[in-house]
């Protein structure tokens, strides 16, 4: 059984942050927003695929940096079902927690319908596939994308994974088509953001944190 994190403010088997070798920076920055809500010694570092030491495919259609990006949410959610956890959280290492982030969570977690597979924290919802209503506090996604801020459930692990196995596009744009298809929730109003500051996906720098409400 997976080591749990219940009772610790954050009611999943497994807490993961992806974060290059080379950006010891932005490990340190989520290591600080996330302090006051997981224990340090909760949150597992996995270290990312780096675009600068990868042959890109030439079948890719995306940039370097989000070819690099799907591979480490691919490998990190293969190793950490196959480490046993029943449930896990993802971040990278942009991601920005809310000051009530740890209350809002476990309303949510109450709210939630119990189906779950995917659980969006951070997002943004595509403008023309608005989220659907279905509890207080929480929808249901149709096409959401950003991958800063996520829990994934055993039951929908094997799906997002292989989706994103074969995608020859970055996957949280991958994902967003599959919405339809798993148990896929979001709070009405987000409780992680992505941080500002240079992104090694997108190759620029964004210099305010953003909240995509």
């Amino acid at each position: 059984m997976a080591e749990s994190v219940q009772g610790s403010g954050v009611p999943f088997d497994r807490v993961v942050c992806i974060n290059l070798d080379r950006r010891p920076d932005r490990w340190a920055s989520f290591q600080q927003s996330a302090a006051p809500h997981i224990p340090a010694d909760r949150i597992h570092r996995y270290s990312a695929f780096d675009a600068q030491k990868l042959l890109i495919p030439s079948w890719w259609n995306g940039t370097p940096g989000g070819y690099a990006c799907t591979l480490s949410h691919r490998f990190a959610i293969a190793e950490t079902f196959a480490a046993g956890a029943e449930s896990a959280l993802f971040f990278e290492d942009d991601a920005l927690l809310a000051p009530d982030f740890a209350s809002r969570l476990a309303q949510l977690m109450l709210a939630v319908p119990a189906d779950w597979q995917l659980l969006y924290l951070g997002g943004q919802h595509r403008p023309r596939f608005k989220p659907l209503p279905v509890a207080d506090g929480v929808v249901r996604c149709r096409q959401t994308i950003r991958m800063h801020a996520y829990a994934l459930h055993r039951r929908g692990a094997q799906v997002v994974h292989d989706h994103i196995a074969r995608t020859p596009r970055i996957c949280d744009q991958a994902l967003a088509d599959i919405n339809p298809r798993l148990p896929a929730y979001a709070p009405s109003r987000w409780m992680v953001a992505q941080r500002a500051d240079f992104s090694d996906v997108e190759s620029r720098r964004h210099e305010k944190d953003r909240w995509w409400e």
